[in-house]
C-alpha cells in the first residue's frame, strides 16, 4: 500500500495557480472582459514531462491583435509570436518571456482561443 501512495506523489502533477491578491487585481482591471468572457484562466506545461503546470490569465485576442498576428505569420513568425502573446498574456509576463517552451505553449494555447465561430456550407 505504502509504495502505491509514494508512487501517486512522485506522478502528481505541481500547478502553479494564480495568487488571490493577482487575480483580485486581474477582477478589478478586467471586469468587462471577465462578464464577456473575454478572459481566460489557462494551465501552461512548463516542461516536456507535464509534470509542472503555471497558471496565466490571457485576453482572446480581438480581431486588430489577429489581424497583425497572421501579418507576419509567414514572413516573421517570431515577430508574429511575440505581438499575439504581448497582447493577449496579462499575468506571469516574465516568466513566460523567459522561457522558450513556456513561450511557445503559451502562443499554441493563445491560437487555441482565436473566436471562430461555426457554419454550414451548402450547394445552390
Amino acid at each position: 500500500m505504502k509504495t502505491e501512495k509514494s508512487k501517486e506523489k512522485l506522478d502528481a502533477k505541481i500547478v502553479h495557480e494564480l495568487s488571490p491578491e493577482v487575480l483580485e487585481v486581474l477582477r478589478e482591471k478586467y471586469k468587462a472582459r471577465i462578464e464577456s468572457g473575454r478572459i481566460k484562466r489557462i494551465l501552461l506545461d512548463m516542461d516536456e514531462n507535464g509534470k509542472q503546470s503555471l497558471e496565466v490569465a490571457v485576453l482572446v485576442p480581438n480581431r486588430t491583435t489577429q489581424d497583425e498576428f497572421m501579418k507576419f505569420l509567414d514572413r516573421d513568425p517570431g515577430k508574429a509570436q511575440k505581438i499575439l502573446v504581448r497582447n493577449c498574456l496579462v499575468s506571469n509576463i516574465d516568466q513566460v518571456h523567459g522561457d522558450d517552451y513556456l513561450f511557445n505553449t503559451c502562443v499554441s494555447a493563445i491560437t487555441d482561443l482565436f473566436p471562430i465561430g461555426s457554419f454550414e456550407i451548402k450547394n445552390f
